[in-house]
């Protein structure tokens, strides 16, 4: 019974000693600020990847154009995460359009960001009754 013990322990103690490879992982990495200049985000990320909002079939239908300006982290995978809604006018009718949007982008790090370095930026979709249902008009200044 001894023995049994002795082995069960054994086998805890060894399990705890694993370390994790990555040892960041789970550990809040402050983003760079750069929500004033995109010239700033530019130099670390670049998009690669974005696929158009769905323009809301109500906001089609009625005419209604509009803006969405997004805050948000591009994380050490190059996705956009923690995104917030700085300003939608109409408020509330592209929102979610624009999110969902957001969140499938892909940025690539620049040969100046080595080390990954996530990035807090801001960008605005617009949103046009038209030939182009919506544009990036800019990564926006706060």
């Amino acid at each position: 019974m001894i023995k049994l013990k002795v082995l069960f322990f054994t086998i805890i103690l060894s399990g705890c000693s694993v370390i994790s490879e990555d040892v960041t992982e789970g550990v809040n990495v402050k983003p760079l600020d750069f929500t004033n200049d995109i010239t700033l985000t530019e130099n670390y990320w670049v998009k690669t990847r974005m696929i158009n909002p769905i323009y809301p079939i109500k906001a089609v239908k009625d005419k209604i154009s509009g803006y969405v300006e997004l805050l948000f982290v591009i994380d050490k995978s190059g996705r956009a995460k923690d995104i917030k809604v700085i300003k939608s006018e109409p408020e509330f009718i592209f929102s979610r359009s624009a999110i969902k949007s957001l969140k499938t982008a892909r940025w690539a790090p620049t040969e100046s960001n080595t080390s990954l370095e996530p990035v807090l930026t801001t960008m605005q979709l617009d949103f046009t009754v038209g030939k182009e249902s919506y544009k990036v008009v800019r990564y926006s200044t706060l």
